[in-house]
């Protein structure tokens, strides 16, 4: 298994059985059970988030089907966005406070695609003209 110490962050190499680690930097001694693990849970919560957003792929040509009129084409990809953009960015922001708490500052592809999202749904909220 390998981790961070908690107290200097330097990388550790230890058995997966191991009761307590010494560190040979700092030589503090911790319980590897004790550290916080990888929590997935904001990761998943986007993914939620994202099918919502990106199902109007799916719901788009059904409407079609029942109605071609613009008007209702344009009002469910905005009832998908608006319903998915808030729950994409919940979840990136639970995934953000998970890895600040461990310890880790990998937190790029959270903002990056929060960017993306923001910026999408901005960009599509401020559309004017376009029925």
């Amino acid at each position: 298994m390998q981790n961070r110490c908690p107290t200097c962050r330097s990388k550790l190499a230890f058995p997966d059985d191991a009761l307590v680690v010494l560190c040979p930097n700092c030589e503090q001694k911790f319980n590897p059970a004790d550290l916080p693990k990888r929590n997935y849970r904001g990761w998943l919560i986007t993914l939620i988030g994202l099918i919502l957003i990106f199902s109007f792929w799916l719901t788009v040509p059904l409407i079609k089907l029942v109605d071609d009129s613009t008007s209702v084409t344009l009002g469910v990809l905005f009832l998908h966005i608006i319903l998915g953009t808030p729950v994409v960015i919940a979840g990136l922001l639970i995934s953000i406070s998970d890895k600040i708490r461990r310890g880790s500052k990998w937190i790029i592809l959270e903002l990056i695609l929060g960017i993306y999202i923001i910026s999408g749904f901005l960009s599509l909220t401020s559309m004017n003209g376009i029925v």
